[in-house]
């Protein structure tokens, strides 16, 4: 006998309502893999397209061995894998920062007879170190794509996640000599490593170079700020505070409490203590800025 159509229609809507549940960006780890495991159970994984926004939800919830094993099922229910669904769970694995998984990825799509596009070098840029982005960048002209501006910044991406400024600013340059030209999503990257590794010198530099290009957003003075601040710059980074405002952008707590450890790094508790005031006045100041002030008057004898 064939289930009735009522049965037909109920277990249709409870798949759809699966699907959705795992749209929904505000789900859990905990309720993408309930949602995913009802879909499996009742064998409603039966096409390409439910595959993939299975893994998607599940990329989207760092869970990348479970959208590697969700893969793995599709194979088993002899379901083909295309070129989104593999991207897809490249993305799982670059999510969670498994640059090895992901970068297999790439010549498993090879060996499926699938073409690996400008979207599956970018997600695998997005997960391997520095080094590795370079060659990727030149490994993706060598396949005749053409890197985009999302893919070269995920791989300056990569490199302030590793503090490697000089690599950074390297493929920053590289653009100059292409049809691309660098936007804020760039600069701010680039600003972000030279942060990290506490280049203040090249941090101003840059700022002023962005000006010239694009308009700077708070992140990338923040970044900037922080540079000083970790070069124990305090005169710059209270000078880069000040040209936020001049620039009619709003300096964040961040902002601030990088300006006002860059004072206290440099001794200087009165400057600190105005910066606290004018936080309070503002946008309101939290621990980390009152003990960095703490600190700097302590430090000059202040009590």
């Amino acid at each position: 006998m064939y289930p009735s159509r009522s049965r037909c229609n109920r277990s249709f809507r409870c798949k759809l309502e699966l699907l959705e549940r795992l749209k929904e960006k505000r789900r859990g780890a905990q309720q993408i893999l309930d949602a995913t495991k009802a879909l499996i159970d009742k064998g409603d994984l039966v096409n390409i397209l439910d595959g993939t926004a299975v893994i998607k939800a599940l990329a989207h919830g760092q869970l990348w061995q479970d959208a590697l094993n969700v893969l793995d099922r599709m194979t088993d229910f002899c379901i083909e894998h295309d070129l989104i669904c593999c991207n897809a769970a490249m993305s799982a694995c670059a999510s969670a920062r498994c640059w090895e998984q992901a970068l297999s990825f790439l010549k498993m799509e090879e060996s499926c007879g699938l073409t690996p596009d400008v979207a599956s070098y970018t997600i695998a840029l997005s997960a391997c170190p520095d080094v590795l982005a370079t060659k990727l960048l030149a490994s993706m002209e060598g396949s005749c794509l053409k890197p985009d501006l999302v893919a070269v910044n995920a791989a300056i991406g990569t490199c302030a996640e590793t503090c490697s400024w000089e690599q950074a600013l390297t493929i920053l340059a590289s653009l100059s000599g292409s049809s691309l030209e660098p936007d804020v999503v760039s600069y701010g990257a680039v600003l972000a490593s030279c942060a990290n590794s506490g280049q203040w010198h090249q941090a101003l530099q840059l700022v002023r170079e962005a000006n010239w290009h694009v308009q700077p957003n708070v992140i990338c003075y923040n970044s900037a700020v922080n540079a000083c601040e970790k070069g124990e710059q305090w005169h710059w980074a209270s000078k880069l505070l000040r040209e936020i405002a001049l620039r009619a952008l709003l300096p964040s707590e961040f902002s601030y409490n990088s300006a006002i450890s860059a004072a206290e790094k440099g001794e200087q508790w009165n400057r600190s203590l105005s910066l606290l005031l004018e936080m309070r006045g503002g946008i309101g100041a939290d621990v980390i800025s009152c003990n960095a002030s703490i600190t700097a008057c302590a430090r000059c004898a202040r009590w």
